[in-house]
C-alpha cells in the first residue's frame, strides 16, 4: 500500500507507529489480500472499489483501536 502524498486519505487519530498500529493494519490487508487476490492496484490503474474495501477495512481497525484505548483508560482509572 504505497501512495504518492495523503492528502486524499481521512485523518485516521488512531494509528500510532510507536504502538505497532501501522504494522497490525498491513498485516490485515496482507490476509485480505490472500484470502480474496483483489489488488487496489491493477495494471497501473487504481481500483478504487479495492481501495475503498481497504479504507472500510481500516475504518474497522480504527474503531477496534478506539475501543481498546478506552477500555485502557478506564483500566488505568480503577486502578488509582
Amino acid at each position: 500500500m504505497a501512495f504518492v502524498g495523503n492528502d486524499f486519505l481521512p485523518v485516521e487519530f488512531c494509528f500510532v507507529l510507536k504502538d505497532n498500529h501501522m504494522d497490525a493494519l498491513f498485516n490485515q490487508y496482507k490476509k485480505y489480500l490472500l484470502e480474496h487476490q483483489q489488488f487496489i492496484n491493477i495494471d497501473g490503474d487504481i481500483d478504487w472499489k479495492n481501495v475503498s474495501r481497504l479504507l472500510k477495512l481500516a475504518r474497522r481497525f480504527e474503531a477496534n483501536m478506539i475501543s481498546e484505548m478506552k477500555n485502557q483508560k478506564k483500566s488505568k482509572q480503577n486502578h488509582r
